[in-house]
């Protein structure tokens, strides 16, 4: 797991969606946790699976056309206990969980007027900064516009990612691989 992290507006959700195809046709399964600070209603008042959570089922799987989602109560307050969630993948970014113990990538842009978390005291395991800054404080810069040198940088920045770039699993040949655009057969 690595997080990535940053102010609202900093453009964590832009960059991720850049991020995740270059780390598909690099043949890596790639799972993502998107942290909601503010919270989220998951499921439908008055639809039939919203009513079983509220009949006292424990958990409960909705599936419609080879997708499902599942609403379960779950200690979310680390992002570590929800691993189990994602044992097919190769790598998990995280978004948000600035406190976590993770190791983050902070994703800081000028425009946004607010301070870089880096340089806030509070916030821990910054190894990198996707920026338009021409420096983050001695740690490593990378540009916004174009992920494929954190891709590249990735197993550097982060041991636990240095096996990840050479999967002993086929790369591009493993079926359950999305290519960028979704699922298999939705690519662009």
């Amino acid at each position: 797991m690595v997080a990535l992290v940053g102010g609202s507006g900093s453009g964590k959700t832009t960059y991720l969606t850049r991020l995740i195809p270059a780390l598909c046709r690099r043949g890596l399964l790639v799972g993502t946790l998107k942290h909601a600070s503010a919270g989220m209603q998951f499921d439908t008042p008055g639809k039939d699976s919203w009513r079983h959570r509220r009949a006292g089922a424990a958990c409960t799987v909705v599936t419609a056309l080879g997708e499902l989602a599942l609403v379960r109560d779950a200690d979310t307050s680390e992002p570590a206990h929800l691993l189990p969630f994602f044992s097919h993948c190769d790598l998990v970014l995280v978004e948000g969980y600035k406190t976590s113990d993770l190791p983050k990538i902070e994703v800081h842009r000028r425009v946004t007027g607010k301070p870089p978390l880096f340089s806030d005291s509070g916030v821990t395991g910054i190894v990198a900064v996707i920026t338009d800054l021409p420096e983050a404080g001695g740690l490593p810069v990378f540009p916004l516009d174009d992920p494929l040198p954190l891709v590249q940088a990735l197993g550097t920045l982060v041991p636990a990612c240095s096996g990840l770039f050479f999967p002993a699993h086929g790369g591009e040949n493993r079926p359950d691989v999305h290519p960028p655009g979704g699922a298999p057969g939705n690519a662009p």
